[in-house]
């Protein structure tokens, strides 16, 4: 299980959530201003959230195993929210 954050910028806001083993995340925010939630449960998941601007939201819910999702913000102002669930 591994989980990266990098930050450019201010009041940038990241939360990685991460249970059981074999999961990955990515966030990569460079900004003013940007929130990133990234919850994942079960095993084999791989999330990447990229948000380059400002005042950007981003929300990735993934249940049970081996989803993958890939959120890509650039711009000011951008709302996304991902959930999956199932195998």
């Amino acid at each position: 299980m591994t989980s990266e954050v990098d930050q450019i910028g201010n009041d940038n806001y990241s939360k990685v959530y991460q249970i059981v083993t074999d999961s990955d995340s990515k966030v990569w925010q460079e900004g003013d201003n940007n929130s990133s939630n990234v919850w994942q449960e079960g095993k084999f998941h791989t999330s990447t959230v990229t948000q380059m601007g400002n005042d950007n939201f981003s929300s990735v819910k993934q249940k049970n195993q081996g989803q993958t999702s890939t959120v890509m913000q650039n711009g000011n102002g951008n709302s996304a929210t991902v959930f999956q669930k199932g195998n």
